[in-house]
C-alpha cells in the first residue's frame, strides 16, 4: 500500500481496494476539467506500472 500513499508525488490520488479475498483493485481520482485522452493514457499507465510492480513482488 506504501505504493499508492501521497507521498509517492503521483499525479493522481491513487486508491486501492479488495474486490474478494484474492483480487486487489487500484483506481486513479481524475477530476472532470482533467479528463483528456492523454491524461486518461497516463492515469493508465501509471495503474498498469502499480500492477506489474506488486504482481512482481
Amino acid at each position: 500500500l506504501c505504493l499508492c500513499h501521497a507521498d509517492q508525488g503521483w499525479p493522481f490520488e491513487i486508491k486501492t481496494g479488495l474486490l474478494d479475498e484474492q483480487t486487489l483493485v487500484f483506481s486513479a481520482r481524475l477530476k472532470g476539467e482533467e479528463v483528456t485522452l492523454p491524461t486518461l493514457e497516463q492515469a493508465f499507465t501509471l495503474l498498469a506500472r502499480l500492477h506489474n510492480d506488486v504482481a512482481g513482488s
